[in-house]
């Protein structure tokens, strides 16, 4: 389950390789989340290529990898048709319903609600230092978000 794993937003391919190395140091598994509506200013292609790269040299730290759409059914659509397997996504029942029925076509997640907890790596003195201080806490208290 998703929430189950420590959540990161990235802001580029250096935060995801810094927080993925991190984790795997700590020997735990990460999801990593693009900022909110970063879909929309970023683009579908962005997320998709740092992902690509990251699951080749991180394939047992990452857990997940989310793409914030916002509101727009449209790039949902866009990523999943990209290869991108999950999404958030906040809109009306209806468009999530037509959303929902697609996701077993490409094998997508549609996210609905954004983890409580989740560290940001953006504008930060030391974000390194701090995410490594922060995932800490995970792999002190909860074994169930190790690997072996």
């Amino acid at each position: 389950m998703i929430s189950d794993y420590p959540a990161i937003i990235i802001h580029s391919l250096k935060d995801a390789q810094n927080a993925l190395s991190i984790a795997h140091d700590l020997k735990i598994k990460v999801n990593i989340w693009s900022e909110k509506g970063a879909a929309i200013y970023t683009g579908v292609g962005w997320f998709y290529e740092i992902i690509s790269l990251c699951q080749q040299q991180f394939a047992s730290t990452l857990n997940k990898a989310v793409l914030d759409c916002d509101d727009r059914q449209d790039i949902v659509q866009m990523a999943f048709h990209y290869g991108i397997n999950d999404a958030y996504f906040h809109g009306n029942d209806i468009i999530i319903r037509k959303l929902q029925s697609i996701c077993s076509y490409y094998k997508a997640t549609l996210h609905l609600t954004r983890p409580d907890h989740i560290f940001n790596m953006h504008h930060l003195d030391e974000p390194e230092e701090k995410c490594k201080i922060w995932l800490s806490t995970y792999s002190i208290y909860n074994s169930n978000y190790s690997y072996s």
